[in-house]
């Protein structure tokens, strides 16, 4: 169902398990993914880093988002 249906989308996909771990944080909360880790770890994978470069801001948006309501519903804070 939400498989990727492009060879940059799996790529894209190889990429983020390598470095999913790489977050940049402030004050507990995820600001984002570390792009020296996406882009490095594009290189290492053989993936195509133009592709990549242009799917890193949506893929950092969704992991941002996702982290931080898991966050916020995990102890309660609301920020809205």
């Amino acid at each position: 169902m939400n498989a990727p249906k492009t060879q940059e989308g799996w790529e894209a996909l190889a990429v983020l398990e390598v470095c999913a771990a790489q977050l940049r944080m402030a004050q507990n909360t995820v600001i984002g993914l570390d792009f020296n880790a996406w882009n490095q770890a594009s290189e290492s994978l053989n993936a195509d880093v133009c592709a990549m470069t242009h799917i890193f801001p949506a893929i950092e948006a969704g992991i941002t988002a996702a982290m931080n309501s898991s966050s916020n519903a995990t102890t309660g804070d609301s920020h809205g």
